[in-house]
């Protein structure tokens, strides 16, 4: 078995390629979100990226965000590269603070990282991956509102959507949760990130929604990214302007999705959401569209 570290697109594609087959309803990523994060995952200064294959697929591979934080996938065929992820991780992280987040089935790497002396963090932060069958869908939409794809024209407005969004200071964080976002804050998405994004597969077009207001602004967005080889796609991200908050766009952008999902062929839908209370809107946003929780992340942590 080979190792290496991540060295350009062609190396996240075999990421891709190893999510997409080992989909499932135990598995946490999917071609899509890691194209979401494929601006980070590649770049050096985030991260680095460990690949464990023979030829060109893939039987694990693992991201160290630093200074220490693992995020890994393991395929269950071949558990003892676990241990091997582990110790990886151990040799490269910046930290004497480390955590791991992993999906809820992915035994393999829990164990190997109780092994190293890693324990379950209780009351952390953790995701919920939550799902449902892509179908059509009743969509309601606040008067005079509308759903289309973005518009080719559109990489800046729609670049400064997502900036304001995910404005920091202003994300539904829960009571008495919320960080102490330093004054003026912002999200660093530019144009520049979203043109990454379009160029990198599986994206479509057709599956970048857009909901416009009344008088033609973008008022909220989410992206679709559909694998064919397994009909599933998931939904990542969705964000509304503040200035639209409370109408019901993100709901209706997520089922505009699953229903355009369905139209080309797809099956199933996916969604990552908080599942603790410190981020509870989305959750119950996703609940309300009929997306149901299929499996989990867990925190370990290990300190010294």
């Amino acid at each position: 078995m080979d190792t290496w570290e991540l060295s350009g697109d062609d190396d996240l594609r075999l990421i891709q390629d190893c999510a997409s087959r080992l989909w499932s309803p135990s598995s946490w990523w999917h071609p899509g979100g890691l194209a979401w994060e494929a601006g980070a995952i590649t770049d050096p200064e985030v991260g680095r990226v460990l690949l464990i294959g023979s030829g060109d697929v893939l039987v694990a591979w693992a991201w160290l965000e630093l200074p220490g934080h693992l995020g890994a996938q393991i395929d269950p065929v071949h558990p003892s590269v676990a241990g091997h992820v582990v110790d990886w991780f151990l040799e490269n992280a910046g930290d004497d603070s480390l955590t791991a987040q992993v999906s809820d089935g992915d035994v393999a790497i829990q164990t190997a990282l109780a092994s190293a002396g890693f324990a379950e963090l209780e009351g952390a932060p953790y995701f919920l991956d939550m799902r449902q069958v892509a179908a059509p869908c009743h969509i309601t939409l606040a008067d005079g509102y509308g759903i289309r794809s973005v518009r080719p024209d559109e990489a800046a407005t729609r670049a400064r959507l997502h900036r304001a969004a995910w404005e920091p200071g202003k994300l539904p964080f829960g009571p008495g949760h919320r960080p102490d976002f330093p004054a003026g804050a912002e999200s660093s998405f530019s144009e520049d990130s979203y043109e990454l994004v379009q160029s990198t597969w599986p994206y479509r077009s057709e599956l970048d929604l857009v909901a416009v207001a009344p008088d033609g602004t973008l008022a909220a967005s989410c992206i679709a990214w559909l694998d064919d080889a397994t009909g599933a796609a998931e939904i990542e991200p969705v964000g509304t302007d503040p200035a639209h908050r409370g109408l019901g766009l993100a709901a209706a952008l997520c089922l505009a999705a699953v229903q355009r999902v369905s139209e080309l062929g797809g099956t199933e839908v996916a969604i990552h959401a908080r599942g603790d209370e410190a981020y509870p809107v989305p959750r119950r946003v996703y609940g309300r569209c009929g997306f149901l929780a299929v499996n989990r992340t867990r925190t370990y942590g290990r300190t010294g």
